[in-house]
């Protein structure tokens, strides 16, 4: 590795087979060649750690060719492979902001118009001169405000980008916990009907085993009262005499009463 060992040096003997032997020693140097196996390393702008988005500021009173920023890259190569050019890739309005080919400065390329948004956003591209050559990109947030106070009061549409991934894994945090929350009512449901059906059963068998135990009731229909009235036959004999009267029952046919 080139960047590890620039050059190698070594002793070299060579000895011939007589008696006795004789020999002659060369100290050789080798130089390692370097190749193009490392990408530019950003390192202006630099992205926070808290989370927060850093921003570069340009008054809307600015003039042509007016510095905004640069952007500082450096390549672990050597020679023409470490060679960085710069180029702006994309941006919010084109034709707004310019990139210096070799600086890597960001400056304005025309005046401030009311149609501009206060939030620019570039892509600058960082390329080295090797073959093939490889590249890094930067990002760079340039915010257009006259005052203070009105960059302070726009900072807030600024924020850092949600994560499509956190939010995806929100929702299916959500669609988790309220598919378990149905599921567990439903078994809470299920649980109190069994229940109350299990106490059903309990009160009517115990109700069965009170009414086992009550005597059959002994009144009858009119049919029944009939029934027992012609059962019994009385005399009845027409004296005088009350103490002579005979009053006789028949015995009672109990076989027919219900």
């Amino acid at each position: 590795d080139y960047e590890q060992f620039r050059e190698i040096r070594f002793q070299v003997q060579a000895q011939d087979g007589g008696s006795p032997p004789l020999s002659s020693n060369v100290s050789v140097t080798l130089f390692i060649l370097d190749q193009n196996d490392n990408s530019p390393h950003i390192l202006h702008p630099s992205f926070p750690t808290d989370g927060s988005t850093g921003v570069e500021l340009a008054p809307r009173s600015s003039e042509p060719g007016y510095l905004v920023t640069k952007v500082v890259a450096v390549d672990a190569d050597s020679g023409q492979n470490a060679w960085l050019s710069y180029q702006l890739l994309k941006a919010t309005e084109p034709g707004l902001f310019s990139v210096g080919l070799h600086s890597g400065e960001i400056r304005t390329a025309r005046y401030f118009v009311d149609k501009d948004a206060l939030k620019q956003s570039l892509v600058v591209l960082v390329k080295d001169n090797g073959q093939p050559p490889l590249s890094a990109t930067a990002t760079v947030t340039v915010v257009v405000a006259d005052s203070i106070p009105e960059i302070l009061s726009d900072l807030s549409s600024l924020s850092a980008p949600v994560d499509p991934q956190s939010s995806l894994t929100l929702y299916l945090v959500i669609a988790v916990a309220s598919v378990s929350c149905l599921f567990f009512t439903f078994i809470i449901v299920l649980l109190a009907l069994r229940l109350r059906r299990w106490r059903n059963s309990r009160l009517f068998d115990s109700s069965s085993v009170t009414l086992g135990g009550v005597p059959v009731s002994q009144f009858v229909g009119i049919d029944g009262v009939r029934a027992f009235l012609h059962s019994y036959s009385h005399e009845v004999p027409r004296t005088t005499d009350s103490r002579k009267s005979q009053f006789t029952l028949a015995k009672l046919n109990c076989s027919s009463t219900l």
